[in-house]
C-alpha cells in the first residue's frame, strides 16, 4: 500500500544575507534526533523557517529540511520539485490545497509571487513584495505577512475565491513570524517592539488593526518564526 507523503506545514523564509552557515552547524540537543526530509538539488534554492504538524517539528537550513524526532523512519515528507536559484517564503498547505511564495530576485523590495502548486511546478495567483511568513488558522484560512513597497510589515488574510490579499493588521517595521493556536488566536512576532503579540478571532474578523491592538503575551524577544504544538 502507498503510504501518502506528509507535506509539512512550514514558514519559509528568505535568507537575505551572504553569509551562509554550514550545514553541519545544526546540532539538536542531546537526546534529541532528527533527519533530513527534503534537500534541493540546487544549493541556490534557500530556505529557512520553523512549523509543526502531525506532532513533528520542522525546521530549515539552507537547501535542506529536518523533522526533529520524527515517530516513523520509513515516512516520507516530500516537497515541491524546486527550480534553480530561487528563494522560497512560504510553504503552506490548506484543505488540501500546497500554497507557495517564491522569488528569484534579490533587489529590496523583494517581489515575490504567490500561488499555488501544480503537476510539480507553479501557479501564480498574485505578486506582493517581501514575504516572509504565513499561517492556517482552525478554519483554513491562510494567512500571510509581507512589506508591500518595502515598507512596514502588515498581516494579510487570503481571499481565494478572488485571489486578493485582505489587510488585517498594519504592523511596524521588518515583517515577523506568525502562528495560529487551536482557539484560532494569531500571534505575531514583532520585529519593532521585540514582543509576541496575541490577536483574538473577534479582532481579526473586524480587521482594521494596528499592531498596538494586540495583546502583549511574551515581552522582550525577538523571534523571526514562530509555531504552535498541540497544547497551544
Amino acid at each position: 500500500m502507498m503510504k501518502r507523503a506528509r507535506v509539512p506545514l512550514a514558514a519559509l523564509a528568505a535568507l537575505l544575507t551572504t553569509f551562509t552557515p554550514a550545514l553541519s552547524d545544526f546540532a539538536p540537543s542531546p537526546g534529541v534526533f532528527s533527519r533530513i526530509v527534503f534537500e534541493s538539488p540546487f544549493d541556490s534554492t534557500i530556505m529557512s523557517g520553523l512549523s509543526y504538524d502531525n506532532d513533528r517539528l520542522y525546521t530549515a537550513l539552507i537547501s535542506q529540511i529536518f523533522a526533529v524526532n520524527p515517530d516513523d523512519t520509513n515516512d516520507v515528507v516530500s516537497l515541491l520539485n524546486l527550480p534553480f536559484n530561487l528563494t522560497v517564503s512560504v510553504v503552506q498547505r490548506a484543505n488540501d490545497v500546497i500554497y507557495a511564495a517564491w522569488s528569484s530576485e534579490f533587489t529590496l523590495p523583494i517581489p515575490f509571487k504567490f500561488g499555488i502548486e501544480e503537476a510539480n511546478s507553479f501557479l501564480t495567483l498574485l505578486t506582493v513584495d517581501s514575504i516572509h511568513d504565513s499561517a492556517v488558522n482552525p478554519a483554513g484560512d491562510i494567512f500571510l505577512v509581507a512589506a508591500p513597497g518595502g515598507t512596514d510589515a502588515r498581516i494579510f488574510r487570503f481571499v481565494p475565491a478572488t485571489t486578493t490579499l485582505v489587510q488585517v493588521i498594519q504592523a511596524a517595521g521588518a515583517p515577523g513570524g506568525i502562528a495560529f493556536d487551536r482557539s484560532g488566536r494569531l500571534y505575531y512576532a514583532s520585529q519593532a517592539s521585540s514582543r509576541i503579540l496575541r490577536y483574538t478571532p473577534a479582532q481579526l474578523a473586524a480587521g482594521s488593526l494596528l499592531e498596538a491592538d494586540g495583546e502583549v503575551v511574551v515581552a522582550n524577544v525577538l523571534a523571526g518564526f514562530l509555531a504552535a504544538d498541540d497544547r497551544d
